[in-house]
């Protein structure tokens, strides 16, 4: 139990992060900041855990699912592996030193809320992803990095002329390539909603041809594996 407990927090904390970055928006900049950066922290720490119980497991992997959607066979839950195990200690680790140094970076900046509700959701979407024991939930985690990229893009939406990303004058195939924030967001978003297209398309087939969206399509009798001794 208490291993499951550590391995949701991975992905779960930086989503609770989020929620609690909102409840605390009225309160002071440096509390919303610290709370921020500290539940990343805890996912990193968590990641830790979990890489260490998958490269100690002599199945070398941990599962655990609750049943989520009964009539298409769609559990919520996650599957680990070595290299899910170490692209979730990685990410997990590289969000909160970005998080770290965004309580500096960040100091004074008007919209210092949604930096962190988006920044968060991010940080949860992509383990969410990393993570997924099924394709729906990897799905799920996909659309949510989306969603914040967006969101992280084009933060400052005014588009002050100090926050623009490229170089004066130049042009490939005659397009400027030197972008306003809004602008850059709208690009990220159009283009990964294009492959949103491509990815439910992989779902539907590999659904038709084997009736489950499991990753991997484990045989059922096949046990999680709970120990982080």
């Amino acid at each position: 139990m208490i291993g499951e407990i550590i391995a949701n927090a991975t992905w779960l904390a930086p989503y609770a992060g989020a929620l609690l970055t909102l409840a605390l928006s009225l309160g002071r900049r440096r509390i919303r900041g610290y709370v921020g950066a500290s539940v990343l922290l805890i996912s990193a720490l968590s990641s830790t855990f979990l890489l260490r119980s998958v490269l100690g497991s002599s199945e070398g992997f941990v599962h655990y699912a609750h049943t989520w959607v009964p009539g298409v066979g769609v559990d919520l839950g996650i599957y680990v592996d070595t290299l899910s195990a170490f692209m979730a200690f990685v990410v997990a680790w590289l969000s909160f030193l970005i998080g770290f140094y965004s309580l500096k970076y960040m100091e004074g900046d008007p919209g210092l809320a949604r930096y962190w509700f988006f920044f968060s959701f991010f940080v949860g979407s992509m383990m969410l992803l990393i993570l997924a024991e099924n394709l729906i939930l990897m799905f799920l985690g996909w659309e949510g990095t989306g969603l914040a990229s967006y969101a992280l893009i084009g933060h400052w939406h005014t588009d002050p002329e100090e926050k623009w990303v490229g170089d004066h004058g130049r042009k490939a195939l005659g397009i400027s390539m030197r972008f306003s924030p809004s602008h850059g967001g709208l690009r990220a978003i159009v283009f990964t909603r294009l492959g949103d297209v491509g990815f439910l398309a992989g779902i539907a087939v590999i659904y038709a041809l084997t009736g489950t969206s499991a990753l991997p399509a484990w045989p059922k009798d096949l046990h999680s594996n709970n120990d982080f001794s």
